[in-house]
């Protein structure tokens, strides 16, 4: 395995471990994300596997964002679906019938652009309150997604496309912590 996938997988592994902790000690996370991501990331993951592509990342997300959804369901964290979260979910299940439809091959993409609408919740929240979204643990999810990107073989969609999508995604929940937090 490449060493920038490896250490990239392993950062993501290791991040999931104080986000966990957190959360145990109050956390709030966007449930509705975390769970997308678990259902999606595992599509992705096996997708990807499937074309023999840089599966590493979306394994360790997979097991990871489970994990999460495990730890808000503990501690009771299921805040009510608005129109926002329902919307939301409407464009995952368009993105995992476009999936269904075309077939085996646009798994990848379909997955990769549904897991980043899965994500908009919680952009939400980092505008809104960017103190409840820690800045260490999104900081190492778009170091891990970096080192996933660049260790891909070559500028295919199985090797480039999910990594590359969830480092701008990390980078955006980094810069709008940054900005918010400033700001106040």
């Amino acid at each position: 395995m490449n060493p920038f996938i490896l250490i990239g997988t392993i950062i993501a592994i290791l991040t999931y471990i104080p986000l966990c902790v957190k959360i145990n000690r109050g956390l709030e996370q966007n449930f509705l994300t975390w769970i997308l991501w678990a259902m999606l990331d595992g599509i992705t993951f096996f997708s990807i596997i499937f074309w023999g592509g840089n599966f590493a990342l979306p394994m360790a997300y997979t097991f990871g964002s489970s994990s999460v959804v495990v730890a808000l369901l503990i501690k009771h964290q299921k805040k009510v679906w608005t129109w926002f979260e329902i919307s939301v979910s409407i464009l995952v299940f368009i993105c995992v019938l476009v999936w269904i439809i075309a077939g085996a091959q646009m798994t990848t993409v379909a997955g990769t652009i549904a897991v980043t609408i899965a994500g908009f919740p919680l952009l939400v929240d980092t505008y809104k309150n960017p103190k409840s979204i820690p800045l260490p643990i999104y900081s190492s999810f778009f170091i891990a997604n970096l080192l996933s990107t660049i260790g891909g073989k070559d500028w295919s969609i199985e090797e480039r496309l999910y990594p590359a999508s969830c480092t701008v995604y990390c980078f955006l929940v980094v810069v709008l912590i940054l900005i918010k937090t400033k700001r106040r």
